[in-house]
């Protein structure tokens, strides 16, 4: 008896002085060192995501910072989708968390590394928001660091890593643990923190907005449930705390309406979205259970999904060992009966709240219960719906903490929780960020400046707008959207360095008329666009990657002239070579014949072909990132649609014994005879 008294002194004296500030730092420093900051690489030449809605958000904060700095007069009217207007409310703003993106701005940081910064600082606000709101849950500091640390840096977050816009989700846990105390008929001032920081997150995210309101929801719903009212009700009979209440809802209102104006305007243009949309991105219940192969425990659980769902890679739900362990212990407390009746009350009211916004979030057979959520005002402009996760990750940990948080006695098992949790959950939480989502920003900054170098050499300095409007390789049917989307968000960010407003665009949506031009991105789509938004095709230049007057354009598949196909040798060398078994997307290349009736080849590598003079071997190599003089190549005709044709340096192209093709021929008798075909299938 007297050792564990003094085992119980030892226990309470140690998280007062030291342990409680020890756990939570050593978590903390751990979570940002061993995954965003890892993310970046020790060069820091990395940025989690693609190169698709990461560079929109680095676009939109680019913006944001432009605007403050005068450079723009419109935040919401940003110069893409030209002349389309409140461009930037079909997707999120990020309007809460700009301010920190802009001042490392300031601080002389470039657009990049600004944008790195503002994902570090993120992630600990994340952290500490969760730390903060399990503390005002009356939770212990070690096990409220464990929560925070998986709500900031789970394991369950990895396949969203490509929607930077759902990071800035700091206010989410505040928002719930405030709301909690206005449940419990807390004072009035928790209705003012839950208002502001509820308008504050949609501020963050229109997105995380709307999921924070799920959360609220079902939270609400299993307190009215359990309580049969409940204390805050009664509160609301009071007139003072009734006026109290309602100047906060109008406080709320007031802040959150700047922001949403914009967004219902779009909304009352484009109708609601339908259910059709956004039933791909519901949840399965084996969503719970599946991971992403970057988390390194439980890599085994990462085929749970990959052959059932689609885009299985955004519903690796799986929270981990340490978060289900807390539920589990949880629920056997409230089944055995072991707390308190205000405790155990507490306690089924979070057990339903945690169960409600998983079954109200899910694809269960040919049943959406997600439906009933869809029906409700604002959801249906919500198009991802395996988000959701985001909001229900907290409800996790909020019975983590209800669960090993409340274990008191005896001392002993209270000692090993608090030593051995926060092992666990680093353990547990492993992340490998080689199997990360990345792109290197500085192969980003290369394509962009590529494109900055086209519009300053070809821009006419008179027209309202430009278009990019690139000869583009062949690509594989699979690779087509994603590379689509790369090419107009790269014009873009060029287009917003170099100040002038530009037709291509990437958001969450697209106004009516517009994707013909975004998928192609040509002179035809480009005019039946502007015809449509009725604006004169001559106010806007396109600008391409030839900066030459065309003839005519195709896609084909180059062969000799008895068949054999002529391909580029990547991934080790970009020599063409004729020999190769058959045609392949490397095979295949964008003939473009310019006004002089030269001929300009495009590898499927996005690299034109050019014959290198420069040393003794005249080489063709698909290895030129623009065309310059040596890609320039004369056609001579030949019967039954042949082709011979003569470099840069009047030479003819010849194969020598390897099947390489190098231009040193004197006659057209050495030359070898090419045609074009037809693309192979998968290749467009």
């Amino acid at each position: 008896m007297n050792a564990n008294k003094q085992m119980g002194l030892t226990f309470r004296s140690l998280p007062g002085s030291i342990w409680r500030t020890i756990v939570p730092i050593a978590l903390f420093a751990w979570g940002m060192w061993s995954f965003p900051y890892a993310l970046l690489n020790p060069d820091h030449a990395l940025i989690p995501g693609d190169l698709g809605d990461a560079r929109f958000n680095n676009y939109v904060l680019e913006h944001f910072h432009q605007y403050v700095g005068g450079g723009v007069e419109s935040f919401w009217d940003a110069p893409f989708m030209h002349p389309e207007e409140n461009v930037i409310a079909r997707s999120d703003n990020l309007l809460g968390t700009a301010p920190i993106y802009d001042a490392c701005r300031r601080l002389g940081w470039d657009r990049e590394n600004a944008f790195q910064l503002w994902i570090l600082v993120l992630f600990a606000l994340n952290y500490w928001g969760a730390f903060v709101a399990l503390r005002g849950w009356r939770t212990g500091p070690v096990v409220a660091a464990c929560g925070a640390f998986i709500y900031a840096f789970g394991i369950h977050q990895i396949g969203h890593l490509s929607h930077v816009q759902v990071f800035p989700r700091f206010m989410l846990p505040i928002a719930l643990m405030a709301w909690w105390r206005v449940l419990e008929g807390g004072r009035a001032r928790w209705w003012y923190l839950t208002a502001l920081a509820t308008a504050y997150q949609f501020w963050c995210g229109i997105y995380l907005g709307f999921i924070l309101t799920y959360g609220l929801l079902v939270l609400t719903v299993a307190h009215l449930v359990v309580h049969r009212g409940g204390p805050w009700l009664q509160r609301l009979r009071n007139k003072r705390h009734l006026a109290f209440a309602i100047g906060a809802l109008v406080l709320g209102a007031l802040f959150l309406l700047p922001v949403m104006r914009p967004y219902i305007a779009i909304a009352e243009r484009t109708g609601i979205r339908s259910f059709a949309e956004v039933a791909g991105s519901v949840p399965r219940p084996v969503s719970l259970f599946s991971t992403d192969p970057a988390a390194e425990n439980w890599r085994d659980l990462a085929s749970q999904s990959q052959d059932t769902i689609p885009a299985w890679w955004q519903q690796t739900h799986f929270m981990g060992g340490v978060a289900w362990i807390g539920v589990l212990v949880a629920l056997v407390m409230l089944v055995l009966q072991s707390t308190g009746p205000d405790r155990r009350r507490e306690l089924i009211v979070l057990v339903l709240a945690w169960g409600a916004s998983i079954l109200l979030c899910l694809h269960i057979g040919n049943v959406y219960t997600y439906r009933a959520v869809y029906a409700l005002p604002g959801f249906s402009a919500l198009r991802s719906i395996d988000r959701f996760v985001l909001v229900q990750s907290f409800f996790f940990m909020l019975l983590l903490a209800q669960g090993l948080g409340r274990i008191q006695r005896p001392p002993w098992l209270a000692w090993t929780i608090v030593l051995l949790l926060p092992v666990g959950t680093v353990l547990d939480m492993r992340v490998a960020v080689d199997w990360t989502t990345r792109y290197d920003k500085h192969a980003s900054r290369h394509a962009v400046d590529q494109v900055d170098r086209h519009i300053q050499e070809q821009y006419d300095g008179r027209s309202r707008a430009i278009a990019w409007c690139p000869v583009r390789p062949p690509l594989a049917e699979d690779q087509e959207h994603r590379k689509t989307i790369a090419s107009n968000l790269t014009a873009m960010l060029a287009a917003q360095q170099r100040g002038i407003p530009i037709v291509n665009g990437y958001s969450g949506s697209y106004p009516e008329g517009y994707m013909p031009f975004f998928d192609h991105m040509d002179r035809t789509t480009l005019d039946a666009w502007l015809a449509r938004s009725g604006v004169d095709p001559a106010t806007v230049q396109c600008i391409d990657n030839l900066g030459l007057p065309r003839k005519d354009l195709i896609k084909a598949a180059l062969l000799t002239a008895d068949g054999v196909p002529v391909a580029i040798q990547e991934p080790l060398a970009t020599d063409l070579v004729i020999g190769e078994d058959s045609l392949s997307l490397n095979s295949c290349f964008t003939a473009v014949r310019l006004v002089n009736d030269r001929l300009v080849l495009l590898a499927a590598n996005d690299r034109f072909v050019a014959a290198d003079l420069s040393d003794g071997d005249l080489a063709l190599r698909a290895d030129a990132p623009v065309a310059g003089d040596h890609c320039f190549f004369r056609v001579v005709d030949l019967d039954g649609g042949a082709f011979a044709l003569i470099a840069d340096n009047g030479r003819f192209v010849e194969m020598d014994h390897h099947g390489g093709l190098h231009a040193w021929a004197d006659s057209l008798q050495q030359a070898v005879r090419l045609r074009f075909a037809q693309l192979p299938t998968g290749v467009r």
